[in-house]
Formats: C-alpha cells, structure tokens, sequence
C-alpha cells in the first residue's frame, strides 16, 4: 500500500501553531510550577504548597511595593497621556511653525532605550546633577526631587509618552470634520471645539495608550532600579531583582509566586482594556463623505506656543541625552568644572580596553540584527497562519501571540532561567547568545505579531484566491500572493524589532553569562559602580548604532519603523 505524505498547508500551519505555543509556554510553565513548590526546581523531594503566596502577601515590604507600583504606574500613564494627546493635537490640527521637527524630537525617546534617558535625566536634574547644580547655586534650592515616586513617574511619563502620540495621531489626522464643523455653526470656537468633540473621540486611543502605558510601567525596570533602588523604593521589577539575583540566598519560590501576581495583574489589566474597547464603534467617524478637518490658526500665539514647545523638547530631551553625549567625552561634568579642562576620550579607550565592554556591543548587535531578522521571519509565518488561513486554532495561535505583552521582560528571563532548569538537557543552549535571541523573540512576540497583522489584513483576499482557484494549496497561494506584498511590511517590522531588541536587557538579566553579555546590563554595572564615563561612553556607542538604523530606514529604505 503506498504510503500519503500529509499536506503541506496542515503541517506548516500546525508547525508553525505549536511552536509559538511551546515558546510562550515553556518560560511561564516552569515559573507557575515554582511558585508553588516548597523548595527550588532543581532539589529532590518537593512538594505542592500555597506557602509561597501566603509569605508573598502578607509581606508588609511586597505590600508596600504594590502600593508604590500602583502610583507610579498611575501617574505615568496619566502625564504619557496627557503629554502625547497634546503633541498629537499641537502637532496635527494646528498650524504650529516646525511640526515635522517637533515630532521627530518629541519621537526620539521610542528609540533610545530607557536606561539612555534614566541616565540622561540623572546627570541633569539629579541631587548632584548639571542642572540642579546650577539652579541650586543660583537660587539657594532645587525645586524637584528626582528620587521619588513622582519623579520616576515624569521621567517615564516622557519616555512613554511617544507611544500615546501615536494613538492619538492617527485619530487625530482621521477625525471627520463636518462634526467640528457643526460645532462651529452651533457658535463654539476652535479650542471649545476640539474639547467637546475631538477629545471625546479620542476616548478609544487615550483608553488603549493609558492602559498599554500603565502596563508598561509596572513592569518598567531602569526607572526603578536607577531612581527608586538607590533611596528604598521599591517596585515590582526591583522586588523580584532584590529577592532573585542581588539576594545570597534567592528564594526561587517567593520570586515566582511574586512574578504570577504580576503577571495575573498585567493580564488583568488587558482583559479589561479589551473589555472597554469592545464597544469602539461608537466612536467611528470616518465615513463615506467624510473630510479632513481643518488647521487650527494659532495666529500671534504661533511663536510663543513654538517656543514653549522647543523649550519643553530642549529640557525633556535635548539635555537628558546631550548630557549622556556630554559625560561621554568629559572627566567630571559639573558646573563648578570648566568642560573645556576635563575633555577626555579615556571613557572610550575603556570599551576598547575591556573585553567584557566591547563584546557586550557586538552581542547586543547580533541578538538585534540576526535575532530580528530570525523573529521577523517567524512572525511572518504565525501572522499569516492566524489572519489569512482558514485553520481552526488560529484563534488560539492570536492569543498566544499577544499574550507576552502581558509578561514584564524580567519575568520572561526569570521563566527561562526555571526552564532551563527544569530541563536539564536544554543546558548547552543555556546562557548563550542563541537563548538570548529566544528570550528577546516571546518577550516581543506581540510587537511584532502587531506590525504584520494590520498589512496582512489590507490586502484583499482576492489576491490569494486566484491562486487557490488555478489549484493552489494555501501556502502556495500566501507565497506566491501575499508575501510579495509584505515586503516593505516586513521590512519595517524587522527595523522595529532590531532598535527593540537593541533596547532591551531586562530579560537578559538572570540568563546572561560570561561570554553573552548584553550592553544594557554592563552599562548598569558600570554605573552602579561609580563609573559613570563608561556608561555613558557606551550609551553613545549605542545611540550612534540606533540612529544609524532609523536614518537607514527612513532616507535609504523608505520604510517607516513606527507609524
């Protein structure tokens, strides 16, 4: 009897299907399983117990830091949505001089990783910083504290708010303009009518912003670890930090049991975005004969308004990341200090000197250039398997995908360390650049998964069934049809995952080794250390290699990374 092969399309699709599922899985598998064992993984004899969590929650210090955790993350989403609305409207519906210029400036934080900015902001507004420095030699006191809660929640709130500008953007830009206009005849004026009927509309992008931001935020890690650590505030990051990797003892089963209730409470978070969003189309205004709305004359308010503005983007970014570019090239950088006596090149002859500093860069290149591409091609196959194929757990393969959005990177990296534990024959691979790569491609499984739903989903599917019609099966059809297409799509959702996995570090945290060093981890050791040229040093190196990437994208490519 001659043996049937099994048809392609089935098996590419179930391939496809169980491998995202397995990669998702096995980092929350393993740390679920701890949190309620009475020992670690790797120690004979344990057993099923709810102690982890009785400890965990009657902890008055775990206590303390969901309370802190709440706040921050509260105000830092209300100031990213505030701050991005604002932008979003200054910048599209006014006729505000140098709007392109503003929001490429007010956009440069989606690029630079967030330990960049948090160090930036400390040489600036920190207790011994440039700025505070300054202000407190002219008038005798400093007005802000840094070191707090609020001030961890402003420096996210700018880091943040490009990711609200977006939202708002698009909802802006697409606004029908007859309901302004009706507005108007009805006798309100331009800024009466934006408050009464554009920021209602807005309501769906200001609701999914404050939300995916308020996520963002409690499960940050350099602002805590760089703002909070140092004076005792502690966050859900830094707990599971302190209890996990700076402890002598970690207590595996306090870390995982503390690492599920963020997770249940991230994942919390976004049942409940999804469930305020499901009534979105009350909100639909772009129409058959809809139009665009008109600019807002600003009139004699133009140059005072951009002036404002410049000198909002001059303190908020222009000084944080000059500062960082400023301290790479300077001994001490104080105000009591000329600059012109302390230039030095000594903090980048340190990259060179040490192996550990120059290695973590080229690594931190390879996870993001080879893991980029290696994630984006992956993606490509799920995106499409999930929106333009008729399998029958595509819905269940959706969900898997965005699930990670709901997993702070140092739990996805905490959830790989138990796995590999758990599976001890998957050790070779531990600690290596590749299980990096693995890492950094779950935790960021949702934005990618993003970038290439949307393109998939504007191509009509009379495309592929002409293939389907002269006889193709439904990879040949994707292939030949809708894969051509997707290439300037791809091509962006490679860019952003490459300056994405650029940025991270957090979820490398308890797998890195000697050897597989990340840049963002070395440069956080060097700071704690005192040696703050050398972080800074390769924060520029770093900056250089992103901005690198964008101009690429943008003049040389043609393809947007965001947007």
């Amino acid at each position: 009897m001659r043996f049937l092969w099994p048809k392609r399309s089935p098996v590419i699709q179930w391939s496809g299907s169980l491998i995202a599922i397995l990669m998702v899985l096995f980092p929350l598998a393993p740390l679920a399983y701890q949190s309620f064992l009475d020992r670690p993984l790797y120690e004979a004899g344990s057993q099923l117990t709810l102690k982890n969590y009785q400890v965990l929650l009657t902890n008055p210090l775990f206590q303390k830091t969901a309370l802190n955790s709440g706040i921050f993350a509260l105000l830092s989403a209300t100031g990213s949505v505030l701050l991005g609305a604002l932008a979003a409207i200054f910048v599209n519906r006014t006729d505000l001089p140098l709007p392109r210029l503003c929001q490429n400036i007010f956009m440069w934080p989606f690029f630079v990783s967030p330990i960049i900015m948090i160090f930036g902001f400390i040489l600036m507004y920190g207790p011994q910083g440039y700025v505070t420095n300054y202000i407190r030699m002219l008038t005798g006191i400093v007005p802000w504290n840094l070191y707090s809660i609020l001030g961890m929640a402003v420096t996210s709130a700018i880091s943040n708010a490009p990711v609200a500008f977006l939202f708002c953007s698009s909802s802006v830009i697409l606004a029908d303009a007859t309901l302004e206009d009706a507005a108007r005849s009805a006798g309100a004026g331009p800024y009466r009518a934006i408050a009464v009927i554009t920021l209602p509309l807005l309501r769906p992008s200001l609701l999914f912003a404050a939300v995916l931001i308020f996520t963002a935020a409690l499960e940050a890690f350099s602002t805590p670890v760089l703002l909070g650590k140092p004076v005792g505030i502690l966050m859900f990051t830094t707990f599971l930090y302190e209890e996990g990797i700076s402890a002598v003892r970690p207590d595996y089963g306090l870390v995982a049991s503390g690492a599920m209730v963020v997770v249940v409470i991230v994942t919390g978070m976004i049942l409940i975005q999804e469930r305020l969003l499901r009534n979105v189309r009350r909100f639909v205004t772009i129409r058959g004969k809809a139009t665009r709305p008109r600019k807002i004359r600003l009139g004699v308010l133009r140059p005072i308004l951009l002036g404002l503005v410049l000198f909002w983007l001059f303190l908020t970014i222009f000084l944080p990341l000059g500062g960082v570019v400023l301290r790479s090239f300077v001994a001490v950088l104080s105000p009591f200090v000329s600059i012109a006596e302390m230039l030095t090149i000594e903090n980048f002859e340190n990259i060179v000197s040490s192996t550990t500093n120059y290695r973590s860069i080229l690594n931190t290149t390879f996870i993001a250039v080879i893991g980029g591409a290696l994630t984006t091609a992956f993606l490509v196959l799920i995106a499409l398997i999930s929106r333009r194929s008729e399998f029958k757990h595509r819905g269940i393969l959706t969900f898997v995908a965005f699930y990670p959005r709901a997993v702070p990177s140092i739990i996805i990296g905490f959830g790989f360390f138990m796995g590999f534990i758990m599976f001890p024959f998957l050790g070779p691979i531990r600690s290596t650049i590749w299980a990096m790569i693995l890492v950094y491609a779950v935790r960021h499984l949702p934005t990618g998964f993003g970038a290439m739903s949307a393109p998939i989903l504007r191509i009509s599917e009379e495309m592929d069934n002409a293939v389907r019609v002269s006889g193709g099966d439904w990879w040949t059809a994707v292939w030949q049809a809708i894969i051509p297409l997707l290439k300037p799509a791809t091509l962006s959702a490679f860019l952003l995952l490459t300056v994405t996995f650029f940025k991270e570090y957090s979820a490398a945290l308890f797998i890195m080794a000697p050897g597989s060093e990340v840049a963002g981890v070395v440069m956080l050791g060097h700071w704690f250390q005192g040696d703050a040229g050398t972080a800074t040093s390769m924060s520029v190196v770093q900056l250089v290699i992103t901005a690198l990437v964008a101009v690429i994208a943008a003049r040389v490519l043609k393809v947007k990374i965001y947007g």
